[in-house]
């Protein structure tokens, strides 16, 4: 067993970038930065059944910190995320959940009355108002997914979209503290002994 152990610590350290699981990446990286690298990955996915979490992390971490980022561009990337998840509802089954689709639609609503911005309060009711019919006409959902959407709400408001979440979490980025020499080296001690423990159990 000792000469096994010693054998995979040789080879361990002959490695010049040897593979960190998860855990032992949290003890390096703040679940802040992990929750943030996440989230930029679901926004450059299009991951629309994630866009929810975003939205909650965005609100958090503005309320948290106000000043963040102006409350017309948290607005912005909030109504923008919450409409994307709204139009993934109504086009992903030929029979949309109308009871979820209207909470969404209250939320948005919500939402905007909350802001009290004119230009968001008339562009969300427009849009909930063109929620409503396409849910009523079969033919007026299709024309507006063949014709309307790939204008409006694709890669153009994705890529607004994007934009928008890039700013906030490399906003977020700059809040972290970067760990000095100590945490640094008591960090790298801590990583030493479990990638020995992880060795040893292999």
């Amino acid at each position: 067993v000792y000469l096994n152990v010693s054998h995979k610590i040789t080879v361990a350290s002959s490695l010049s970038a040897p593979a960190l699981p998860l855990s032992a990446l949290r003890l390096v990286v703040p679940p802040l930065r992990l929750m943030s690298a996440f989230l930029w990955q679901v926004v450059q996915r299009h991951n629309v059944t994630q866009y929810g979490k975003l939205e909650q992390f965005v609100m958090l971490v503005s309320e948290a910190v106000p000043d963040i980022m102006s409350q017309s561009l948290i607005n912005k990337l909030v109504f923008h995320l919450r409409k994307k998840v709204i139009l993934e509802l109504c086009f992903k089954d030929k029979t949309p959940d109308r009871w979820i689709i209207q909470a969404h639609l209250d939320t948005l609503r919500n939402l905007t009355y909350k802001c009290k911005d004119v230009e968001s309060e008339i562009m969300n009711t427009k849009f909930i108002r063109m929620i409503h019919n396409i849910l009523e006409d079969a033919t007026k959902r299709e024309n507006f997914f063949q014709n309307v959407f790939p204008v409006e709400y694709g890669s153009g408001y994705d890529a607004v979209l994007q934009s928008l979440a890039w700013e906030f979490l490399t906003r977020v980025e700059e809040l972290l503290p970067v760990p000095n020499l100590k945490e640094g080296k008591d960090k790298y001690s801590t990583l030493t002994g479990i990638n020995f423990c992880i060795l040893r159990n292999g």
